[in-house]
This record gives structure tokens, sequence and C-alpha cells, in this order.
């Protein structure tokens, strides 16, 4: 029997984000097929992490990742040879790294285990894991140059009161924990047995950094299936569910909802907040408001509640299990001409794509789904024809890569 310890740098109900989701879909779908499973994953509450007994949780407190230099942790690296030990794995099964260590994927291969990543996004490579910089400025193509720029604390709130961080955080230290984080990247890609990405965005950027082709898997998620009950409604009602935080652009997407003259629509903002200025839009506004988290349980509720997803992303996502829930429930969506968001939407058919940051384009396709009843049910008759590959679908496709001697 094959022993799985699957690693994320969170679990739900504590941190429900989409790669901690889909680890979770994933160890139950281990479980039900009889594997013995184990977790390793940050977690601060005081009771444990529920859906896997007790002598198979291995958990490590959330190091708040604030510098370049946090991306190694030895604790977390001790923390996780104790769980290799204890549980003895054969696979190690790696959904994310951060708030944990950059180079566990190395001491799970050092200790013998098959390993495997699965990239949710381009964290290997970029450590603010999306390729935007502070500024907003976005490229695929790795610049350690520009890293280091974008990477340095010398405006850190931190740096402005210590006078000896203001002297050490500068580009030039930045340079040099880049250059250890780049001798650990190319020893992951030699050492790590295979690397699965959702996206071929995502698989193009990291496969230019180093990882072999006959390492690299694009197998696309699996979800759970949704039963969609919506009714019409007179409003038109357009949402956006996810973490509002600036890489996610909802501040942005209010701010262009809310210089359109739209009487009959409504924009309704699902999600946790990181930045109340994410919410600075909407004083003043009616026709916008924040509807706060709901439980995973509620989703198709949620989405029973819209007539069309925006994704206003800022960078170019991997695979949004926001999409994937739309098409479940067929609901079409609006969304960037970027990366794994123009992998998933195709335009006219369910759903529409803006011209990314282009903020007048995206004021256009709101304008054209809100005034066009009959686009509006070709979309969304397009999105509920949109194959989403189910749980054990993908588990299918990923247990000869995991299992493979």
């Amino acid at each position: 029997m094959h022993k799985i310890l699957v690693v994320t740098h969170g679990w739900p109900p504590e941190s429900t984000a989409g790669t901690e989701r889909l680890a979770a879909i994933t160890v139950a779908e281990l479980q039900r097929r009889g594997f013995d499973v184990a977790l390793f994953t940050t977690w601060d509450s005081p009771e444990p992490p529920a859906g896997l007994p007790a002598d198979r949780i291995f958990t490590a407190p959330r190091v708040k990742k604030a510098a370049l230099w946090q991306d190694i942790s030895f604790q977390q690296k001790r923390r996780f040879r104790r769980a290799l030990r204890l549980f003895r794995p054969s696979v190690v099964y790696i959904h994310h790294t951060l708030y944990l260590s950059y180079d566990l994927p190395l001491v799970a291969k050092k200790f013998g285990a098959r390993v495997v990543f699965m990239t949710h996004d381009f964290w290997l490579a970029c450590p603010r894991s999306t390729l935007l910089a502070k500024d907003g400025s976005l490229t695929t193509l790795i610049d350690r140059q520009r890293c280091a720029q974008c990477l340095a604390l010398h405006d850190h709130l931190a740096a402005r009161h210590n006078p000896l961080i203001r002297l050490l955080a500068r580009p030039w230290l930045a340079r040099l924990l880049l250059r250890r984080r780049d001798r650990l990247e190319k020893q992951i890609y030699r050492s790590v047995d295979a690397f699965i990405s959702p996206s071929r965005t995502v698989a193009r950027v990291l496969g230019r950094r180093g990882i072999p082709p006959n390492k690299l898997w694009v197998i696309p998620y699996g979800l759970p299936r949704l039963t969609s009950h919506r009714r019409p409604s007179r409003t038109i009602r357009f949402g956006f569910i996810g973490t509002l935080a600036p890489h996610k652009g909802t501040a942005w997407l209010i701010e262009t909802f809310s210089r359109m003259h739209l009487p009959s629509a409504t924009l309704t903002i699902w999600g946790p907040l990181a930045k109340p200025a994410e919410l600075a839009g909407l004083e003043g506004q009616s026709r916008v408001r924040y509807a706060g988290c709901f439980p995973i349980d509620q989703t198709a509720v949620i989405y029973d509640q819209i007539d069309c997803l925006i994704v206003p992303s800022q960078w170019p996502e991997n695979q949004p299990l926001v999409i994937l829930q739309a098409w479940l429930t067929g609901t079409p969506v609006i969304t960037a001409d970027l990366g794994g968001l123009a992998e998933l939407v195709t335009n006219h058919q369910n759903g529409l794509l803006y011209r990314w940051l282009d903020q007048a384009d995206l004021a256009r396709q709101i304008t054209r789904f809100a005034s066009d009843s009959t686009l509006r049910s070709r979309l969304a008759q397009g999105a509920a024809n949109t194959p989403v590959p189910t749980v054990e679908e993908h588990i299918d496709r990923i247990l000869p890569i995991l299992l493979s001697d």
C-alpha cells in the first residue's frame, strides 16, 4: 500500500483559497480509494484540522512571509523531517511550500520518497507567485535584476523606523538571496520526479525556467458537482467571488463598475478581505455591495444569485476554481484575455474577454452582457455545456504520476 504525504501551505476552514481547497479534495478522494494519506500543513487553530486521523496530521505554525529571506525556514524543515520519519511516505505530493520552506521538495527527495509537485501558480520561479511586481507591471520572462528591485524592502514599513533594516534591505541583498533561490530552483527541477500544472500558461513559464518536458504534465482540476437553481431576475446580477486582494483586481472592478451608468445592473462582492483599501470604492454606491464570506457548502447558492461572474485578476492565473464552478452552474464569465483565464473562457461562447487592464473594454463587455438578452442566453447555454472534470477523473489522471516507479 502506497503511503502518500500531502503538503500544502494552508487547510480549510482556516484557509480556503483554491490551492487549499484542491488539496483537501485530493486528500478526501485518495482516502476514499483506500490509500494511507497524511497531511503536512500550516495550522494555528487550537483544534486540529478535520478530515484525517490525528496520527496522520502534522502541522506547523504559519510564519507570515514578509521578506525574501523567509522563503527558507530551518524550523519548518525540522518539523517536515519529523513528519517524514513518523509517517514514512512512499510518495510526497506537494501543493505549495509558501509559509513552510521553499526547499521542502529537496528534503523529501533526500528522504527517499517519490516527489510530485502541483504548480498552482508561479511560486517556484517567482517569489511573489504571480509574476506581478509591486508597481503592478507584469512579465512572463523572469529578470532577476527586476526581481531584486521589486523584492528589496527598503520601502517596507519596518525599514522606515529601523536604520539597520534600511541598510540591509536593499536590492544588492535581494540579488544575493535570489541567487540562493535560483540554485535551489535548479536543484528542485532536477530532483522532483514530476510536476503537474492545471494550465499551459504556468507550464510554459516553468518549462522555460528549466523543468524538463518529460517531467511536466498539464492536467486540469476536477471538482465536485454543483446543482444550480437560478431563478430569473429583473436586475442583471454581476458577481465577484474570491480573495479581495490587489492581484485579484477587486478594487479595480469596483471602480470600473461604479463609473458605469447601468441602473438595472448590480455587482455583489463575496470573499475574505485582505486590505480595507479593496472596498474603498463602495462608499456611496447603491449598486455595488460587499456580502462577505460564505461556507463552502453554500457555493451553488451563491452562484444562483448572479447572472454573470466577473474575474478581473491582474495576473495570469492558473485555473481559477471560481470559473470552473461557474461552468458547473451555467454561469457566464467576463474576464481578461490573459494566461489561464483566456485558456478557460472562449470569447462569445461561454463568456466575454476584455483586454487586460483596459477598464474601457471591461466596461464595454459588461454593458454588452447587460443590454443583450439573446447574448446572455447564448453565453449561459455555452457555460452549462463547458465540460469540467470530476474529482474522480482528475485523480484517475494524476494517480499514474504519483505512483509511477
